[in-house]
């Protein structure tokens, strides 16, 4: 990541079960000093505007939560220039404060957005979809397809096959789920719905409840959470032609971000695409991507915390990324409907498959981590949500997001869990002293399924 906290991981030794120390392994979020911002799923840090009181009382009691609580902010967006702002006629917008401390950081605060790097983009990467294990209840909905005359017919080998001769073809991808009402028709489960951070290692019958969803025998199963718009597309291409480019589109809010892979030079071009259809190019790579026929490549193309990555088979093309400015509005649009999408244009011949589409971490802002930021009439039931239809109302909300400012006293450190909705970190238990920082955490070796680097 970059200055700061960084997404380093670290095993702390703090929370104690019975007066016995207890081993964590978590990422180092905030440094000594720092003021944070969590709001959206990402993480700020707060650069110029407020400057915190000196800490009271005994350095040994800075950990507790009443020295790292500044602010909690129930609706804010972040915008282009990192200020924050709140909903005109929002009568009290602000709640649980240290003083006037968070009237100063809306009126002055500026936040920027801490940022992962490649590697980390990677091990925070969670799986939305993998094409090539389709349910088998839900092959008549399936999430990547073509329009109608369209082309891009999959094969027995779990490919489609792409032909672009004619002018362009494009894969979208739905997120079609489940209606979560017991005994709908086909056509609600036919709408396609937001993606939100619901993940099924969280899941169980009791853990319904977490979600907003009623218990049994009420007709319902949990999928609401938080919607997630930062996304990450990676599949297999064999190209066939020496002509035209393979495009791979990621779409958010009021924008959709392109890497065009032109076939017959091997250039990369990232493009932002506006609301109205204008397109402007942000970064080219030379000889970096897919020149002429080839037997497979595997491309990776992520929006991860207002930045722009490409991978071509694991080798990252824009070093750290490029990075984009933040859009002056936020929340989901049509365009999210269809977050994702790979297609081929100017004449481009190729197969596609093995896709999948992942989505980035989603750090929950409330007191509590498995409460969602905004409490909606479940968003993520099916929809009448039709292409160029305004924003349903109930989705209006997501323009806004909560914020919980904090801080963290010298000598100690803040410490988020990856597993967000469910971790015990610093959230709850308060920062961590730097005396019980013990090193960075290498490898799992123990259940033995599971060993590996921690990345």
């Amino acid at each position: 990541g970059n200055s700061g906290g960084g997404f380093d991981q670290f095993p702390v030794s703090g929370p104690q079960r019975n007066h016995t120390p207890m081993n964590y392994i978590k990422r180092c979020m905030g440094l000594p000093n720092e003021v944070l911002g969590i709001c959206g799923g990402d993480l700020y840090r707060l650069v110029e505007g407020w400057t915190p009181p000196a800490d009271e009382g005994p350095a040994t009691d800075w950990w507790q939560s009443d020295h790292m609580r500044v602010a909690y902010i129930p609706r804010v967006f972040v915008g282009p220039e990192g200020k924050i702002s709140v909903p005109p006629g929002d009568a009290s917008p602000i709640e649980r404060v240290e003083g006037d401390s968070a009237s100063i950081l809306v009126a002055g605060g500026r936040f920027e957005m801490i940022r992962k790097s490649p590697h980390v983009v990677l091990a925070e990467a969670r799986l939305v979809y993998d094409d090539d294990r389709t349910a088998a209840d839900m092959k008549a909905f399936p999430r990547w397809s073509a329009g109608a005359g369209n082309g891009f017919p999959r094969g027995n080998d779990g490919f489609y096959a792409g032909d672009a001769t004619g002018g362009s073809t494009w894969l979208r991808y739905r997120h079609m789920l489940r209606s979560n009402i017991q005994g709908v028709g086909p056509a609600a489960v036919a709408r396609p719905q937001v993606i939100t951070d619901v993940m099924g290692y969280n899941t169980s019958r009791s853990s319904e409840i977490l979600f907003g969803a009623v218990g049994p025998g009420e007709g319902t199963r949990s999928v609401a959470g938080n919607w997630v718009g930062d996304l990450m597309v990676e599949f297999m291409a064999k190209t066939k032609s020496a002509q035209g480019s393979v495009v791979v589109e990621l779409a958010r809010a009021t924008r959709r971000y392109r890497a065009l892979f032109d076939l017959a030079t091997g250039s990369i071009t990232l493009l932002v695409v506006a609301a109205d259809g204008t397109s402007a190019e942000l970064k080219q790579a030379a000889h970096a991507g897919i020149r002429g026929a080839s037997s497979g490549r595997r491309i990776r193309f992520a929006h991860v915390d207002r930045t722009l990555h490409v991978w071509v088979d694991g080798k990252a093309v824009f070093g750290e990324g490029i990075h984009v400015p933040a859009a002056s509005e936020n929340g989901p649009r049509t365009f999210d409907l269809e977050p994702a999408a790979i297609g081929l244009v100017d004449g481009a011949v190729a197969d596609i498959g093995h896709i999948r589409l992942l989505r980035d971490t989603y750090y929950t802002a409330k007191d509590s981590p498995s409460e969602m930021d905004v409490h909606l009439d479940d968003y993520a039931a099916p929809l009448d949500w039709s292409p160029g239809q305004p924003t349903p109302d109930n989705l209006k909300a997501l323009a806004w997001a909560p914020m919980r400012v904090l801080r963290v006293p010298p000598e100690h450190y803040l410490c988020l869990g990856d597993n967000s909705t469910h971790s015990s970190d610093s959230r709850s238990w308060g920062t961590v002293p730097g005396r019980l920082m013990l090193g960075r955490a290498l490898g799992v070796y123990w259940p033995l399924n599971r060993i590996g680097l921690i990345r």
